[in-house]
């Protein structure tokens, strides 16, 4: 605690010697002495009233002035300190007695020796479950404990649990969920970003948002399961961004029509999606090489003359098995080219299918992909095609995803900062919804336009 008090006061008289100094410098001015008059004192502590003040209106402005309070102010980090100090000794407390109490253990003594604790996460009614090396027991027996006894106590009958081993401790974590409704109609005014988008609701209630910028999506799934609505509230949220040009392949000329006004180019044909792949392919080679020449590692700024690419790829299957087969061995390398290098020329892959197989959502395609969404399929191996191999058989995933109304839509995503699965309820955009967005933001705007067809234009006369 002491060091962190420390470091706290440190960090607060680097950012405010200054004033402190300028006060101390107009006191000696004017005749006073600052540490040896009441008056001295007097305005030195009204000083330091006047900045704990300016903190508490920082602090409840927002989670962005709580992260620099927590950062860099002496008052909030002594705070914190002594919060997490307090809560740690309750979280200890309280997991020795659950350890007893469950029949992990037999008495305080031996939960003492291996140590457990409990940690409690009130917004989103969670608790963690920390247990020590405790002799015969392993990872099944806390789940078993924790899913028959601890789980029903602390969050009820619909609680969640799961368990993983980290930092040499079994941590089961414990957490409510919801029953999704029929429909979750999509917000009437979301926050929209190239860094975060909306998807829908997970399990717990909260939004879920995806990343455009720097990912790769794959997404899979039954027909009717919800795939197609999972492209919509892609579109929706990309066009609201401002910076996003959207590009399209829809071989089956239905799931991506809606939007076609909001598309730069929209194939429909095999040849039309090879000459798109490989204009795209082009414009990434492009941006490489100004990238190079600029001594730069990546994109880092979107607008309206270097856009962030979205290439949305519906029903894959057509694009790579349909058709003449030196074509879809084209389009497969095209577009395993594109995935695998376009994130740091700002191109992003939204590949869909409804059929699952190797061909199609190939190990090597599936790896690179950054985000992953499941929606209904028959069996577990297809979700392994599409979620990855540590799917287990006895848990829970897509492959026990029902036909309900309240479970059409419902999607298992994955994503590279949280491999865990995360069960979501996808928004919902009818028709005249989609609609009243396409009149709003649709035909590209001819600075947008005009910046890629020169781009590409460019790229066409170099060839």
């Amino acid at each position: 605690m002491l060091d962190y008090t420390l470091k706290g006061i440190a960090q607060f008289l680097r950012y405010t010697w200054r004033p402190l100094a300028l006060l101390f410098l107009v006191m000696l001015l004017v005749g006073i002495t600052p540490l040896s008059t009441s008056v001295g004192w007097f305005l030195i502590l009204v000083v330091l009233a006047a900045v704990a003040i300016a903190e508490l209106v920082i602090y409840r402005s927002g989670s962005e002035g709580r992260f620099w309070l927590k950062k860099w102010s002496v008052y909030t980090a002594t705070f914190w300190t002594i919060r997490n100090a307090v809560a740690k000794r309750k979280a200890l407390r309280r997991g020795r007695e659950l350890l007893v109490s469950s029949g992990l253990v037999r008495s305080e003594e031996k939960a003492e020796e291996y140590g457990a604790w409990l940690f409690e996460d009130k917004k989103r009614n969670e608790y963690s479950f920390y247990v020590g090396d405790i002799p015969g027991t392993g990872p099944a027996d806390v789940q078993r404990v924790c899913t028959d006894v601890l789980a029903p106590r602390l969050v009820g009958e619909n609680a969640r649990v799961t368990v993983e081993m980290t930092s040499g401790l079994i941590r089961a974590r414990m957490s409510s969920t919801v029953a999704f409704p029929a429909v979750v109609p999509y917000p009437e005014n979301p926050h929209v970003s190239i860094d975060a988008i909306p998807i829908g609701i997970d399990e717990h209630g909260y939004v879920k948002t995806m990343a455009l910028r720097e990912n790769a999506i794959i997404c899979a799934g039954s027909p009717g399961s919800g795939k197609s609505g999972f492209l919509n509230v892609v579109c929706e949220g990309a066009v609201r961004c401002g910076n996003v040009q959207l590009l399209g392949v829809d071989l089956k000329r239905v799931e991506l029509s809606n939007w076609s006004l909001c598309f730069d180019r929209l194939a429909v044909t095999l040849d039309d999606a090879l000459d798109l792949l490989e204009s795209v392919h082009n414009l990434m080679e492009e941006r490489y090489r100004q990238l190079e020449r600029k001594h730069l590692r990546k994109v880092e700024y979107f607008d309206s003359h270097t856009p962030l690419v979205l290439l949305v790829v519906d029903e894959a299957a057509a694009l790579l098995t349909g058709g003449d087969k030196k074509k879809n061995d084209h389009a497969k390398e095209l577009l395993r080219s594109i995935i695998s290098l376009g994130r740091a020329a700002g191109v992003t892959v939204v590949f869909a299918s409804q059929r699952v197989s190797a061909n199609i959502i190939s190990s090597d395609i599936r790896d690179i992909a950054k985000t992953r969404v499941s929606y209904s399929v028959t069996n577990i191996e297809s979700a392994k095609m599409v979620l990855g191999d540590g799917l287990k058989a006895d848990e829970r995933g897509p492959w026990r995803i029902g036909n309900s109304p309240a479970e059409r839509g419902v999607c298992y995503m994955q994503d590279e900062a949280d491999r865990s699965l995360v069960c979501v309820k996808t928004y919902w955009l009818d028709d005249r919804r989609i609609q009243d967005t396409v009149r709003r933001y649709g035909k590209p705007s001819p600075a947008m336009r005009e910046a890629t067809m020169e781009v590409l234009s460019d790229v066409a006369e170099s060839a």
